[in-house]
């Protein structure tokens, strides 16, 4: 029995009083963008997919010619307080188990588990703007300047990155823009209409209180009739009371929203493990199982992210996702140095939970991107995997110390959107693989690994062109340790090798939504016992 409590905040910037997520922004205004068209959705930059001019990576910033930015013209526009503040109680944790056995064949198992378990999350995103009264509004022009960080080679990975790296304008440290906060605080005003409150509803879905109650039960019986068969069986009961208090706009006035869910999830399961001689095993299950919707998930209201553009609604009628899950596993032992396994899998699911995206505008800002989490019709799912560990031991001299781990997973799915459209399932690569060589002779050890997610669905949109996309990814890593003595390790390590990028596209790589590069990384140390 126990009980843990969480909390997350931002700490004292700007200061104790306004502590948040801390942002000051000025805008150089009337700069003539070039090169932008209005469809019907604002005044925007198309990539040449849709008929626009800018290809997939190598999208203009659409300045004029010679344009530079001039600090003495480029103006506060705003100061941006970003509040979170979350706390996580599990009240009550308590759980029993029995086990009886029966005869040297037969074991039974019993349990029960009880969680009382809490979230209060408060959210605000704030907005304030210069008084007039109080004199000229500030520009960069006030303030000592330096170069953002990493303004000397951002973008180097592509050919655009010199046209965005000398229209970046320098920055004011954070210490001196800190310090000219605190100095300006009765300066500023907040602009209530352009920020997330829970007035003006901007603020709902991210402040909240929830509390979930979570019973289980559970009952299995394992059986060895010989010495090739194991089987396992059981029966598994939770049930789950949620409650949400929030607020929403009705009408223009704010008024409290509680919501509540209750459920009994009933899950049996059977597992059949067939030994074919002591190093290799055939095994088989038949199960059921389920994910109950994230808490931020089925929040009432929603709320609104200038930076990211993105307008996030919760669900608070979102039903739990079951899966009924068939699956076929071969594997061999191999004493000490290895296992080599294969494979099949099968899962039809009911009620997937995904998220919702339209795009259009809020408060006047233009594509803004409307996300909201829904449960699907149903789907399904399978796939394949192969897994391989072994060390070379039979190689001659030094080479006797290395080893291969590897391990690839196919799978295809498919499930029915509310409008019937059909697509994978979200979140689901259909590719998955990992393959790492390494060397280890009890002083000297080593590894290089390569790790590969295929493209998935994040996101989906009205139409297939519009579903939001997170793109393949490969990375490559490396590290070393070695043995001084017994109490000193020297060790390096080595990420992203191949300095791979991160990004997202809508419907098709040549429509990124978000591109990112981090480059290697390196870190060398020593590690010491005492």
């Amino acid at each position: 029995m126990g009980s843990y409590q969480n909390e997350f905040r931002y700490g004292d910037t700007p200061d104790g009083q306004d502590n948040s997520y801390f942002v000051v922004r000025f805008d150089q205004r009337n700069v003539g963008y070039q090169g932008l068209e209005n469809r019907g959705a604002g005044t925007l930059a198309y990539n040449t997919i849709d008929g626009g001019s800018d290809p997939a990576y190598a999208i203009s910033n659409h300045l004029p010619s010679g344009f530079q930015m001039d600090p003495a013209l480029t103006r506060l526009a705003n100061v941006e307080l970003y509040k979170i503040a979350v706390t996580e109680r599990d009240r009550v944790v308590a759980e029993v188990n029995y086990t009886r056995e029966i005869s040297p064949a037969l074991e039974l198992k019993f349990g029960a588990k009880y969680r009382d378990k809490e979230r209060d999350a408060v959210f605000e995103d704030l907005f304030y703007t210069w008084n007039p009264a109080a004199g000229p509004v500030p520009t960069l022009a006030d303030f000592a300047l330096m170069d953002q960080p990493g303004r000397g080679d951002f973008l180097d990975e592509l050919d655009i990155g010199a046209q965005y790296r000398n229209q970046f304008s320098q920055v004011v440290s954070e210490d001196d823009i800190t310090a000219w906060y605190k100095a300006n605080r009765q300066n500023l005003i907040l602009d209530a209409a352009g920020s997330a409150t829970m007035a003006n509803g901007g603020a709902l879905g991210r402040t909240f209180k929830l509390n979930e109650k979570q019973s289980a039960a559970y009952a299995m019986a394992t059986w060895r009739p010989d010495t090739r068969w194991t089987v396992l069986g059981g029966l598994r009961l939770e049930n789950t009371e949620t409650t949400v208090n929030g607020q929403v706009l009705v009408d223009g006035v704010l008024t409290p929203e509680n919501r509540s869910n209750d459920y009994l999830a009933v899950l049996p399961s059977l597992h059949l493990t067939y030994h074919l001689d002591e190093d290799t095993n055939l095994r088989a299950a038949v199960t059921r199982t389920f994910a109950r919707p994230d808490f931020g998930d089925i929040a009432p209201g929603g709320a609104f992210s200038e930076a990211d553009l993105e307008f996030v609604g919760g669900n608070p009628d979102l039903k739990p996702t079951y899966s009924t899950n068939l699956d076929l596993l071969f594997e061999r032992y191999y004493s000490n140095v290895g296992v080599v396994s294969a494979g099949a899998f099968y899962k039809r699911i009911e009620d997937p939970v995904f998220d919702t995206r339209t795009v259009g505008s809020f408060r006047g800002i233009d594509g803004v991107a409307f996300l909201a989490p829904a449960n699907g019709e149903g789907g399904w799912l399978y796939g394949l995997e192969l897994n391989l560990q072994r060390r070379l031991t039979f190689l001659p001299g030094v080479l006797s110390h290395l080893g291969v781990n590897a391990n690839y997973t196919y799978t295809r799915s498919e499930f029915e959107l509310p409008d019937g459209r059909k697509a994978p399932i979200p979140r689901q690569a259909d590719n998955l693989g990992n393959l790492a060589v390494y060397y280890d002779d009890g002083r000297l050890s080593g590894r290089l690994a390569m790790n590969y997610k295929g493209a998935f669905i994040e996101e989906y949109g009205a139409t297939a062109a519009s579903d939001s996309y997170y793109g393949e990814y490969t990375s490559l890593d490396f590290n070393i340790a070695y043995d001084v003595s017994e109490r000193v390790t020297v060790f390096g390590e080595a990420t992203n090798l191949t300095d791979e990028k991160l990004f997202y596209y809508l419907g098709d790589e040549d429509r990124p939504l978000q591109v990112e590069y981090y480059g290697p990384r390196f870190l060398v140390g020593v590690k010491a016992s005492f």
